[in-house]
């Protein structure tokens, strides 16, 4: 349970006690300095707040120490270990402490220094170098105006003069050593994608993690987890930008989606953004944007930033599979375990070879049933789903087995294909029943559906990566081959891992 406590100790009482009356000298001294603002870590080396503040680990335990100045300090005391490495995401505690009680708490720690994963990332071929503490980078990439130190580091309040829609963005940043600032006024400032949503940057280290500190998508959503580490600590943000998008006539269609790994953890994973920041520099529009580096009066600075234009729209014709999106993508995720469910979930051992130990831990999965699939699926939609599987259902794990052909070349093998199966039987279609349609969907959103599927009212608040699309279904099935699917999936897809949900007679229909 979190709560807050303000310790003072005996001792401590005594060495006041002791100093007021002349006898001896603190061991820690405070900072009387107002307001103090340390920008590189050489400036701060001889702060002792400085020298204090940071993480600590043990067995079954981390604790960052937060410096707030004149030798107070916050500790967050955390169970099985630091964020992102080891915390068990329930246990947490805060306390105050000044500086000699702070180092008795921390006795049986290793302070540790976490670098970020991508820290020092190379940039793809395809990639646009932005900045890589050449004169050159600043003058073709960012707008008059941007300033470099001369130890070569980018400094806050400037745009670049490229544009962007779907895009990775790379960037490292340091945030300035501020402890007697707090909220907004704490080594602030942040990143605006496309001139339009920013992702914010503030010394939020040992916080809540707020959307309006680091890791947030401001006035949007809190970060999953606060990954922030201590200031003047040289961090990472790797972004995922899928734009809006929109029609012919500059309508929009789809809203922005992003995911934000914040010193290589994602934070934000697949995260609608139903409009730009507000304070943002270009509205929501077809057209790309650029990338802006807020000034919030805090000196904080930046090297390595690139960015790789990418095209979204095909990279998300991949797998669904929710087991894998809801419970490996996140924070402390388990990658390993991951990746044994995707070796089962898409079928790989079909094709390739494991040893025994490993195929012990996979779940392999079994194909459809393909036996009078010509009664079950209209010949038209199976068809185009062979031809274009992803396009037809998105989110299928089959793979487009004739992506290499040619359209002839496709042609001349699917279309055999497809009246072998539909040789099968012949799909009966009848009318829909309008009075069955308003039950059915009560029915949808009470029986359990809407747990991996999304409503089918537009509310979803589900990540699109955790939801199997319901696309295309009237061109699939007629009314009493779906219905019979529902009663029994598993007597098509024996490895399915939709339930059977023990309908009454009628309720399919």
């Amino acid at each position: 349970m979190l709560r807050t406590v303000k310790l003072c100790t005996l001792s401590l009482f005594c060495l006041a006690f002791c100093h007021i009356a002349g006898d001896i000298t603190p061991a820690v001294a405070a900072d009387e300095s107002k307001n103090s603002v340390f920008i590189t870590p050489k400036e701060a080396a001889e702060n002792s707040d400085f020298k204090i503040q940071g993480e600590y680990k043990k067995e079954g335990q981390g604790i960052q120490v937060v410096a707030l100045g004149k030798d107070d300090f916050q500790c967050v005391i955390y169970g099985g270990g630091l964020p992102g490495a080891g915390w068990d995401l329930k246990t947490k505690r805060v306390i105050e402490l000044d500086g000699d009680t702070v180092l008795d708490l921390v006795e049986d720690h290793e302070k540790v220094d976490r670098k970020s994963p991508t820290m020092g990332a190379k940039p793809p071929a395809s990639a646009v170098m932005m900045f890589d503490g050449t004169k050159k980078s600043v003058e073709e990439h960012w707008k008059p105006g941007a300033r470099v130190t001369d130890d070569g580091l980018l400094m806050e309040g400037l745009t670049s003069i490229d544009t962007f829609g779907d895009c990775s963005i790379h960037i490292e940043f340091r945030l300035p050593f501020m402890p007697e600032a707090r909220g907004q006024g704490r080594a602030n400032s942040g990143i605006y994608v496309q001139g339009r949503y920013e992702c914010q940057m503030l010394d939020s280290f040992g916080l809540e993690g707020k959307h309006n500190e680091c890791g947030g998508i401001y006035t949007t959503k809190d970060p999953d987890l606060n990954m922030c580490f201590p200031p003047l600590s040289w961090q990472t943000y790797d972004i995922d930008i899928r734009s809006a998008r929109f029609d012919d006539a500059s309508q929009k269609t789809e809203n922005a989606r992003i995911t934000v790994r914040l010193n290589g953890v994602i934070v934000q994973n697949d995260v609608e953004l139903p409009k730009p920041t507000p304070g943002s520099q270009i509205k929501e529009d077809p057209s790309p944007g650029p990338i802006h580096l807020q000034n919030h009066g805090n000196p904080v600075r930046y090297r390595n930033i690139w960015v790789q234009p990418r095209d979204f729209t095909s990279l998300t014709s991949r797998p669904i599979v929710p087991g894998f999106e809801r419970f490996h993508t996140g924070p402390n995720a388990d990658l390993a375990a991951g990746g044994n469910l995707l070796l089962g979930e898409l079928n790989c051992t079909a094709c390739h070879q494991v040893d025994g130990q490993r195929k012990q831990q996979i779940l392999t999965k079994q194909a459809p049933r393909l036996n009078d699939v010509g009664k079950r699926i209209d010949a038209n939609y199976l068809l185009k789903f062979i031809a274009d599987p992803h396009a037809i259902k998105p989110g299928t794990t089959m793979p487009n087995l004739f992506a290499d052909l040619s359209s002839e070349e496709q042609r001349k093998v699917i279309e055999p294909i497809t009246h072998f199966l539909a040789s099968t039987g012949n799909i009966a279609h009848s009318p829909i029943d309008r009075a069955s349609v308003k039950k059915g969907m009560k029915l949808f959103h009470e029986t359990g559906c809407v747990a991996c599927h999304a409503p089918q009212d537009g509310e979803s608040k589900t990540p699109s990566g955790t939801t199997i699309p319901l696309i295309h279904l009237e061109e699939k099935y007629s009314i009493s081959s779906l219905a019979e699917f529902l009663r029994n999936p598993h007597a098509i897809r024996p490895s399915g891992r939709m339930p059977i949900f023990n309908l009454e007679k009628e309720e399919p229909v």
